[in-house]
């Protein structure tokens, strides 16, 4: 289902600041008879993208802090920043620590500090996390498998064992403090995510832990296990999905505050004009993409830490879980124990907790974040950055781009093969006025005359009353003289004389050359003979865009750029090509009109290589991230018809730490090898 534009983010976001109310004009503290007068505020300062912007220096308002303890929900996401829409990024130790949304480049220093004491934090969690798992694992599995374990730390001494469960699911619990918080809190809220499935099974583990060391016994008659094992190794991957995240973040900041080409890429908010760009081209909905040139990328922390597919699961996965554990424990409990005593107690946390267990879903922190920190160490290498996953939601449903024609031929693309002259025009002039009309028209000819001139652009003369006639060329006056540039349609179109012949014109055009003429004064000046090539990688490109059905829209003013010709020299079918007319090129010029600061969740160089891979990624992505949303449910569905089948067998003591253990490593190495493997 093709999702309409008005149902995007970013076009939510604009009704949300639409909808705000504007603020009083009166200087007055409240509204009453009297008044109590306050002297009014100045105006912020404008802003200025420059490295020593001052701004944030001089304004009275504090810099709003972007807060990654708490639940991100995509579908609420706003343009400013709300410090309860970010996902738990920061470890227990820098619980009081936040990271500062990117509105200035003064910020850039203290983010990338903040990013790499995170990461530091978090691999000194994932240390921890570490050495815990591996004992409680082998106190815990061990004696089963016939390991030299303490007898002191068997289930021959039921309190001690116990005892070293509990601490053990405390400890993880405190190194992971953020996360048991966080989770907790968006269970309550109805909008669990990932951090509330780890952090409800270590606290139901620490309960059961609890219960068998006021009542050991059952453990000691190898009646009830404790997964305190589980519930430490789904800590240390929800821990290991916050370190993928930051890795991500980092490299991706790199090319926000370096690189100082950056193109933002958009989606034409306003479906009408979406409409109107497409038509003839595509027979769905449009959902049209563009870039748009940007000194500053804002909102980098929002994008960076938003919500993935796996929380949205987890938020209808995880009461669901909860809910039947509770009740299969209790019908299980009712059924074996039938009593009402604190061994009965004890018996139904355990089921509860082997329940949750089966259920873990492990890999949940990892099927967005393997794929998407792929994704960015490829597609830096292309000068394109993919912030989080929220730009798969904003663009997989892509089915349409928009460009402007120099984006397919970049420069070294044309080719100046000859040029013959008339009516004793000096070849100087002919291309110093040449170079004139297509540097100011920006024509994709600019840069091939501003090569003729060595790039000399102080010599260029001034055009005035410039017009671009459809499909024919340029027209303007230069020094009091009217200068036509185009082709033989547009000397005929006015007159000129002494147009070579056909026949003539395709002796010096053969090999797919095109000729074009200059007309000084109504007096034919020169003919230029151009040849046109197609980069082999932008027509890699264009084969991918034709692969999924995406139509290609390109503005140009150059008279041999036609739909024919781009086919032609790219073997991209014309069908899904248009070339924007005359009337539209005003709003093709305000939807790429460059800006000083804007709000995206993707950026590229400008390149049209790095667009094309950007788009046709987030597709990639979401079939990944889907297949591994499915691999999670499925296990959570068989483990728990595993348990409950075992459970109306009363085959209990088949259902060991260690059985579960392999069980959620299988499923969970199965889920992180198909999203590694899949091509993004």
């Amino acid at each position: 289902k093709v999702r309409k534009m008005s149902d995007s983010t970013r076009a939510k976001e604009m009704r949300v600041k639409r909808r705000k109310k504007k603020q009083p004009e009166f200087t007055y503290e409240k509204e009453s008879p009297d008044g109590i007068y306050t002297k009014p505020q100045k105006k912020k300062a404008k802003f200025v993208v420059a490295p020593e912007d001052t701004e944030r220096k001089n304004s009275p308002e504090k810099k709003k802090a972007v807060n990654l303890s708490a639940d991100s929900d995509p579908e609420a996401l706003d343009v400013e920043i709300d410090v309860s829409n970010l996902r738990t990024v920061n470890t227990d130790e820098r619980k009081n620590e936040t990271i500062k949304d990117y509105d200035s480049f003064e910020d850039a220093g203290e983010i990338r500090r903040s990013i790499t004491d995170l990461k530091v934090s978090l691999s000194f969690r994932l240390a921890v996390l570490a050495v815990l798992l591996v004992f409680v694992t082998f106190i815990s599995v061990g004696e089963l498998i016939s390991l030299p374990v303490p007898e002191l730390l068997t289930r021959k001494n039921p309190a001690v064992f116990s005892c070293v469960q509990l601490i053990i699911a405390l400890l993880s619990m405190m190194v992971s403090m953020d996360t048991v918080k966080s989770g907790l809190l968006n269970l309550i809220k109805f909008k669990a995510d990932t951090d509330s499935l780890a952090a409800f099974s270590s606290l139901s583990c620490a309960a059961a832990s609890l219960a068998c060391v006021i009542n050991p016994k059952l453990i000691f008659d190898g009646a009830v296990y404790i997964y305190t094992p589980i519930a430490v190794m789904l800590m240390f991957f929800n821990a290991m999905g916050k370190r993928l995240i930051l890795q991500r973040a980092e490299l991706n900041f790199d090319f926000v505050t370096k690189d100082k080409n950056k193109h933002a890429i958009v989606c034409v908010e306003d479906d009408a004009k979406a409409e109107s760009f497409t038509r003839g081209t595509i027979g769905d909905f449009p959902v049209l993409v563009t870039m748009k040139r940007t000194n500053f990328i804002k909102d980098f922390s929002k994008y960076t830490f938003s919500t993935d597919s796996g929380d949205k699961l987890c938020r209808a996965l995880v009461p669901i879980i909860i809910v039947i554990s509770a009740l299969a424990s209790l019908a299980v409990t009712f059924i074996k124990v039938q009593t009402a005593d604190s061994a009965a107690a004890v018996f139904a946390l355990s089921i509860f907790t082997l329940y949750l267990s089966a259920c873990s879903c492990m890999a949940m922190p990892l099927i967005a974040n393997i794929p998407l920190g792929k994704a960015s160490k490829k597609y830096m290498r292309n000068h394109g950055i993919m912030l989080g996953y929220q730009s798969v939601e904003d663009f997989y449903d892509a089915n349409s781009v928009m460009i402007d024609a120099d984006t397919l031929f970049p420069a070294g693309s044309i080719r100046l093969c000859s040029i013959k002259l008339f009516s004793d025009t000096k070849i100087d002039e002919a291309l110093l006025d040449a170079a004139s009309l297509t540097a100011h028209a920006g024509s994709i000819l600019k840069e091939l005359f501003s090569d003729v001139i060595s790039g000399k652009e102080n010599i260029l003369s001034r055009v005035e009353n410039f017009v671009y006639e459809d499909s024919m060329g340029l027209c303007g006056w230069i020094n009091n003289k009217r200068i036509l540039f185009g082709n033989r349609e547009l000397m005929n179109s006015h007159n000129i004389e002494g147009i070579p012949t056909k026949t003539k014109e395709s002796e010096f055009t053969e090999n797919g050359k095109d000729a074009l003429y200059l007309s000084v004064s109504g007096n034919l000046a020169a003919m230029f003979i151009i040849e046109i090539t197609a980069g082999d990688s932008i027509k890699k490109s264009m084969k991918q865009l034709e692969k999924h059905d995406m139509a290609v829209i390109i503005k140009t003013i150059d008279p041999f750029i036609t739909i024919n010709r781009i086919s032609e020299l790219f073997g991209f079918t014309d069908e899904l090509l248009k070339i924007i007319p005359t009337r539209m090129m005003k709003d093709f010029d305000a939807e790429t009109r460059r800006t000083k600061k804007i709000s995206t969740s993707m950026a590229c160089s400008g390149k049209f290589t790095s667009f094309v891979q950007l788009l046709l990624g987030t597709k990639s992505i979401r079939k990944t991230v889907s297949a591994g949303v499915i691999l999670q449910s499925v296990s959570a569905l068989l483990g728990l018809g595993l348990v409950s089948l075992h459970c109306l067998l009363g085959a209990f003591a088949d259902l060991s730490p260690s059985w579960l253990l392999i069980y959620n490593l299988i499923c969970t190495a199965l889920t992180a090898i198909i999203v590694s493997v899949r091509k993004v």
